[in-house]
């Protein structure tokens, strides 16, 4: 039996002879039942020591069983590399990722204070894939990624911290597309036409249009559980902190809103966002602009550069 269904097995005994539902624990653990789920089906590997201890003490276990608990969840091996039969059965489909998302994330976490080489081989990442080389990788790396970084840090909103890392021009082309278009609007509509330049996993669209707003929804193909919760939290993030460094002004979106469970708080939301207006348990990850801020022009608009641009992001999306 291995040392992740080893774990799940456990903690979902204990749960039961604590006659806890998967609801009551992740309450009384300050966690979602999503986790409690995914923890119990073996879908989130090796948990760190703080939600250990949330859930050791959750479940009222002594330090014998407490301590069995931890060992049956850090047992699993961390220097076994992932092939491609490895990768999850819900990454199967062919879905890449930019490298340049893994390297970003890489270099965030470093600059936060973490161990960014220990994260990278916890992750199971291929070495290749921090090099220079130009390559789609399965979601599953960045996702994973982002479930280890959150308990290394301790930090349910990393990703609305790393987010301040992002520069403009990180993601080449795909920056400079957005950058150069005429207007906020045009450049949202770059983003999703090209986005299979940095992934082939997500789609943004345009979820909902009135005369006075529009509302763009971000949704994965593949993938969920904690990993994905974060990655969304961070793609939002980016499009609206790019919207405000493209139009050179401050522009934020009326409203946001998350598949994930509510936290117990959300002042960093509405911080990062620049609203009150944050809502959580939706069916799909939302961020939503006024109308006159879409019609705004971006003072990077480029005609010539923005049509030598887009040619060669169709060749690239093209091959």
């Amino acid at each position: 039996m291995s040392g992740t269904s080893r774990f799940g097995d456990l903690l979902r005994s204990h749960r039961q002879v604590a006659s806890l539902s998967q609801e009551e624990l992740a309450s009384a653990a300050e966690l979602s039942t999503r986790a409690i789920g995914n923890m119990e089906r073996g879908l989130t590997t090796r948990p760190y020591p703080r939600t250990l201890r949330l859930l050791a003490s959750a479940l009222g276990l002594d330090d014998a069983a407490a301590n069995e608990l931890i060992g049956a969840a850090t047992s699993a091996r961390r220097d076994e590399p992932v092939h491609d039969s490895q990768v999850p059965r819900r990454f199967s489909a062919p879905r890449g990722e930019s490298v340049k998302m893994v390297r970003f994330l890489a270099r965030a976490f470093e600059a936060g204070g973490g161990n960014a080489r220990q994260l990278t081989s916890d992750a199971q990442i291929p070495d290749w894939a921090l090099r220079g080389e130009e390559a789609m990788v399965s979601p599953y790396f960045a996702m994973r990624m982002w479930e280890l970084a959150e308990h290394a840090f301790e930090d349910p909103q990393l990703p609305l911290t790393v987010v301040a890392h992002l520069k403009p021009g990180e993601l080449d082309i795909y920056d400079y597309l957005f950058a150069t278009a005429p207007t906020l609007r045009d450049g949202f509509d770059l983003g999703s036409r090209y986005l299979r330049l940095l992934t082939t996993n997500a789609r943004l669209e345009v979820e909902a249009e009135t005369d006075r707003e529009v509302t763009y929804s971000y949704r994965y193909l593949d993938g969920d559980g904690r990993g994905a919760e974060l990655a969304l939290q961070l793609s939002a993030a980016v499009f609206c902190a790019r919207a405000s460094a493209a139009i050179r002004q401050q522009v934020a979106p009326i409203r946001v809103a998350f598949t994930q469970p509510a936290p117990r708080s959300h002042g960093t939301f509405s911080e990062t966002f620049g609203t009150s207006r944050v809502d959580f348990d939706a069916p799909v990850t939302t961020f939503t602009f006024r109308s006159q801020d879409l019609n705004l022009p971006m003072p990077g608009a480029d005609p010539t550069l923005a049509r030598i641009l887009t040619r060669y992001a169709d060749t690239l999306t093209q091959s």
